[in-house]
């Protein structure tokens, strides 16, 4: 884009799915929660939970 240009401002309907999507989810009142625990895991999208119970000998 030159510097003559107008940006393009475009509409939530001619938006990229992924951002409408992206839009949604940051959001949504869920995902400050989702987002401390995401970091919790290191931003790991598998984390493996362990179960169970450990003896001391």
């Amino acid at each position: 884009m030159n510097s003559k240009e107008e940006p393009q401002h475009r509409t939530a309907d001619q938006q990229p799915e992924w951002l409408v999507d992206l839009a949604r989810v940051i959001n949504d009142p869920g995902y400050d929660r989702w987002r401390s625990m995401a970091a919790a895991t290191g931003r790991c999208a598998r984390p493996v939970h362990l179960a169970g119970e450990s003896l001391k000998r």
